[in-house]
């Protein structure tokens, strides 16, 4: 079963502070904030790959040039864009299980 994620507010990603190893703050939704050990804070987005089934990170930019809104609006459009790709996917085998028969 997935975890509830609290998402982030913008007041946490301003005051995340870099530690002396990586580490992320989650979105939920597979959103998240990396913030390395150099202050570099990244937006990257987890999802699976609908081809292959695989995960795989998505960079979205760098905060601050990239706001909290403007990743999750990222993140909503690549989600729909993967949706798209896993329905032409399923119509796709359909399509060539119907003509084998």
């Amino acid at each position: 079963m997935a975890r509830i994620t609290k998402p982030l507010t913008n007041t946490e990603v301003e005051k995340a502070k870099p530690k002396e190893k990586d580490y992320s703050l989650m979105d939920g939704g597979g959103l998240f904030l990396r913030v390395k050990a150099n202050g570099v804070k990244s937006w990257l987005f987890n999802y699976y790959r609908p081809l292959t089934n695989k995960r795989t990170n998505l960079g979205i930019g760098n905060y601050p040039a990239i706001s909290l809104m403007q990743a999750r609006n990222k993140r909503e459009e690549w989600r729909l864009y993967w949706l798209k790709i896993l329905i032409l996917k399923f119509i796709w085998k359909k399509s060539i299980s119907t003509t084998e028969r």
